[in-house]
């Protein structure tokens, strides 16, 4: 139920928004410490009626609308401003039709709001109220305004870009999973389109946003989820072979995204979906000799320890947040890492050109398979099904 930028996905595909602000309604170095709120339990948020999920206040009487932000299938995105109040925070409100959601739509909803409402880390996109009115059919989400776009972007944007750049966006970023983590919540679509800035003056502070496909699980279990979803590219292997899985699959897309910020293209990259999938099952990347010359040695051994398709083996989020190449005080700074953005430019205008194309015939062969099905399930559709569909379809 996130919104994001339009893309493919390996599950019902959220609808596309016209800019990263939209997309989240969703450092220096040091590792950020987590800001611990009340022990989150919504494994059962998707059996909850959602009357007990929603705010007690009427939107209209706390928040005032203003200009739109971005449009999805079912939603608009606007900005929001406290009514009767000094406060002259902006806001993001997603107003979503009651009439366009699907009975899957209902329990995603559900299972977000439940979730973000109970986040608290200054990393993760913070929701702020989330509101019904019956009599105009309409759901509210409010969260906080981030303006600064998307990550990527704005290192394209940089001057002088450094592997100590990279290294320290890793950081934060590895103490936002390790809130997750440590609380059986799996984000289960990390991608760089779902991680932005708060604003376009300040580089350091980073959101995670788009907590649409995400999941608490019972810890004790760390391989309780089955359910296909993610972006190709994206996708750890595990899924893809119709297995069951955790927290392990986002680890997997960690080093797809680290990966990429330290050459500006991703791992695994064919045209093909087919060919795409057989590269990721078999973790069949390489680290080119012209664009990773530069980079160091424990940068890329922290790579090879998360694209590893036994999950038994890949690093957990606290073996990374030990790795050497985090632990490092500076140590990468003067390490000069710009061709990434050059590659990384260029890789985003291919990525755009294609997306809406690609995001239209994918959700399709989805919409086409998950026909029928009545109940948002983890066992409804396997991976491996969706997999080999898309495989047929090449």
């Amino acid at each position: 139920m996130g919104c994001t930028q339009s893309d493919t996905r390996t599950a019902t595909p959220k609808m596309p928004e016209t800019n990263a602000t939209a997309s989240a309604m969703v450092k220096k170095s040091p590792v950020t410490p987590p800001v611990v709120g009340k022990e989150i339990n919504v494994i059962n948020a998707d059996k909850m009626n959602m009357k007990d999920l929603v705010d007690k206040e009427a939107f209209h009487s706390v928040y005032t609308l203003g200009e739109v932000l971005g449009r999805g299938n079912y939603s608009v995105v606007k900005q929001g401003r406290k009514k009767n109040s000094d406060d002259k925070t902006v806001y993001a409100v997603k107003c979503i039709s009651e009439s366009s959601l699907t009975h899957e739509d209902r329990v995603a909803l559900k299972i977000e709001t439940a979730l973000l409402r109970e986040i608290d880390h200054p990393n993760i996109i913070k929701m702020l109220g989330f509101f019904e009115e019956p009599k105009e059919k309409m759901f509210y989400i409010v969260t906080e305004f981030v303006g600064g776009g998307e990550l990527f972007d704005r290192i394209i944007e940089k001057e002088f870009y450094s592997e100590e750049d990279a290294r320290k966006l890793v950081v934060t970023l590895a103490s936002a999973l390790k809130y997750c983590h440590e609380r059986g919540i799996v984000h289960r679509d990390l991608k760089p389109e779902n991680i932005l800035l708060s604003s376009k003056d300040d580089d350091n502070i980073v959101k995670i946003a788009d907590f649409g496909f995400a999941k608490q699980y019972d810890t004790s279990s760390d391989d309780s989820l089955t359910t296909s979803c993610g972006t190709p590219g994206y996708v750890a292997p595990e899924i893809l072979n119709g297995k069951k899985y955790g927290k392990e699959v986002d680890m997997w897309s960690f080093g797809v995204i680290i990966y990429i910020l330290l050459c500006g293209y991703p791992p695994f990259h064919h045209d093909n979906q087919k060919e795409l999938f057989k590269m990721i099952r078999a973790a069949n990347y390489k680290f080119d000799e012209e664009y990773w010359k530069s980079v160091s040695e424990d940068a890329k051994d922290l790579i090879r320890n998360l694209l590893i398709v036994d999950r038994e083996k890949r690093f957990t989020i606290e073996q990374l947040m030990a790795h050497k190449w985090i632990t490092s005080a500076d140590g990468y700074s003067e390490t000069d890492i710009s061709q990434a953005k050059v590659n990384l430019g260029n890789y985003q205008k291919s990525l755009r050109f294609k997306a809406g194309v690609k995001a239209v015939m994918f959700q399709n062969k989805l919409n086409k398979m998950v026909q029928g099905a009545k109940e948002p399930k983890d066992d409804v559709t396997s991976a491996s099904d969706v997999a080999t569909e898309i495989v047929k379809s090449e």
